[in-house]
């Protein structure tokens, strides 16, 4: 509880006025979340990929494909969940966000933030890279990273308004990754057991909509109640 003179505290109570600690409290009572696990239960494959000869040295002869990564379980990551039309939602806080080239990938290969994020490459490789962004196909910003330890922050320009920036490697195909860009809060990355939640969600009925840049998408239906948690899992083919 942040510190207020004592002088402020009688006062709040002579007022009738909620402390922080309360207010808090009865936000949190009067919305809800959505968790669940993102399934697909397809049986598409996506085969480890062959690296160049030239590149081995440093890459390894395959790299396996981060594009489709399903666990045992038939658990999905990387799939991009969200909540539209929740009444009174604004644009969180933007957020600094690290991705590393490290053995010739890009970690992590999705992320999801809000509007006016901010983007730092990082390459820990001992070859040359590059950072190329596309937004709807369109270049938005592209950097060489030839040195190993090289750090690139981007401007906040680059993810100033909502959709997906595809950002990928030139100088080695197969390294690419995506950030999707939000105006509202109501978002989640499924993690590598296919587990998302969301919190802070008003009470009502929602669609919930499902991103993966293999799968495509997918929408449900779901109500959220104050105060309760709501499991929804999605199943993907």
């Amino acid at each position: 509880m942040p510190h207020f003179l004592l002088t402020g505290i009688f006062c709040s109570i002579a007022l009738g006025l909620g402390s922080p600690v309360v207010a808090a409290e009865t936000n949190a009572a009067a919305t809800g979340a959505i968790s669940g696990h993102i399934r697909y239960l397809g049986s598409r494959v996506v085969p480890p990929l062959r690296v160049p000869s030239d590149s081995i040295a440093i890459c390894g002869k395959t790299q396996p494909s981060p594009a489709l990564i399903v666990a045992n379980d038939k658990n999905l990551a990387n799939a991009v969940v969200s909540v539209t039309g929740v009444r009174g939602s604004v644009p969180p806080a933007p957020v600094e966000v690290s991705i590393t080239q490290k053995s010739c990938t890009f970690e992590p290969h999705v992320v999801a933030v809000p509007v006016g994020s901010r983007l730092t490459f990082v390459n820990t490789d001992v070859c040359l890279h590059n950072v190329h962004l596309l937004s709807g196909g369109v270049t938005v910003a592209n950097i060489g990273m030839p040195l190993q330890g090289q750090k690139s922050k981007l401007p906040v320009s680059v993810l100033a308004k909502p959709g997906n920036v595809r950002f990928k490697c030139d100088v080695h195909a197969w390294m690419d990754g995506y950030v999707h860009v939000f105006d509202h809060p109501y978002f989640a990355v499924s993690d590598r057991t296919g587990a998302f939640r969301i919190g802070g969600v008003s009470p009502g009925t929602y669609d919930l909509q499902v991103q993966h840049e293999l799968l495509g998408g997918s929408v449900r239906k779901v109500t959220v109640a104050a105060g309760a948690g709501t499991n929804l899992d999605v199943d993907l083919k």
